[in-house]
């Protein structure tokens, strides 16, 4: 009789178990990371790939500083009305 109800639990308690690892282990990641920064270290380096490739094949010339200015203002636009840059 308790043979059977521990197979009963078994593939709840795996699922739990698995979730749980999920989650955890990329959180444990990102806290425990010596850079705390990490998470968005992959953004900046898409950023930068994205700016290559607008420098090096955009068809016109593209003036970089403007458009950085313009990726700045966007970014604090985007966190709240009374944020500026």
């Amino acid at each position: 009789m308790k043979n059977k109800n521990i197979f009963q639990r078994f593939p709840f308690a795996l699922t739990v178990i698995t979730v749980a690892l999920f989650i955890l282990i990329p959180l444990s990641q990102i806290l425990y990371s010596k850079n705390p920064y990490s998470a968005i270290e992959g953004k900046f380096k898409v950023m930068n790939q994205i700016l290559y490739y607008i420098n090096q094949l955009y068809f016109e010339d593209v003036d970089m500083d403007e458009l950085m200015e313009g990726a700045f203002q966007g970014i604090f636009k985007k966190l709240d009305p009374h944020s500026i840059y």
